[in-house]
């Protein structure tokens, strides 16, 4: 009996082994997944010249009374409206009015009243200058602006720009891909950057009758970052 105690003994005490070695080889035999990436980054733009302007105009009158200056600026205002409209402006809004009290050299008594009146409006850029010219001999004594912009589909430029944007960067990832001794699998990430437009100096001539207005072209620009898995 104790003979045969011992042999089942010896049995289980093999299998023990075993089973441990076998536990010990199978761990230290695993080898852990690693995925390689490259990223690349690319930018496009999309050059355009501004069709539209918008410009401000205004004009001021001084009078004893408040109503005599909000009526002598108003009739100045009617005039200076009146011509940017024969001019060619578009949407034209009145942008503010105001009233403020003149005093004399030591603020010590009241001389009069200063109205002051002034009117925005969209013009043609090839018309800026004669809109101008319009104006002021109308009577405007203040003029802001132009802000330049354009009539054209600018998320469709943007989306040009983001397509040139990813052909640079593919390309630069295979340059990336070739030199390291790697193959581009696929794309992993995609990061677009939000759309801006920028200015330069590039202006077109204006008439030599007008006041001469330079436009600069604009740029509608994207830039992407791609992440690519290699192998």
């Amino acid at each position: 009996m104790r003979g045969t105690l011992r042999r089942l003994w010896f049995v289980f005490a093999i299998l023990a082994a075993s089973t441990a070695v076998g536990s010990v080889s199978s761990s230290s035999g695993a080898t852990p997944s690693t995925s390689a990436t490259l990223t690349a980054t690319g930018s496009g733009a999309v050059t355009y010249t501004p069709d539209n302007a918008t410009l401000g105009f205004g004009a001021s009158a001084q009078k004893t009374t408040a109503a005599g200056s909000i009526a002598a600026d108003a009739t100045a205002m009617n005039a200076i409206i009146d011509a940017l409209k024969k001019a060619g402006a578009r949407n034209v809004a009145t942008q503010g009015v105001s009233l403020s009290i003149r005093y004399n050299k030591d603020a010590s008594a009241i001389v009069g009243f200063e109205a002051s009146n002034s009117v925005q409006g969209t013009v043609a850029v090839a018309d800026v200058g004669s809109v101008i010219d319009a104006a002021v001999g109308a009577g405007a004594t203040n003029i802001n602006g132009p802000t330049f912009s354009t009539t054209a589909d600018v998320e469709s430029l943007y989306r040009t720009a983001l397509r040139k944007a990813v052909v640079q960067a593919r390309e630069r990832a295979q340059v990336l891909a070739d030199a390291a001794g790697v193959r581009l699998v696929r794309i992993v990430s995609i990061d677009p950057s939000p759309n801006y437009a920028t200015s330069t100096a590039t202006p077109t001539a204006a008439g030599p009758a007008s006041t001469p207005v330079l436009p600069p072209t604009q740029q509608v620009t994207a830039s992407v970052t791609l992440v690519f898995s290699v192998a």
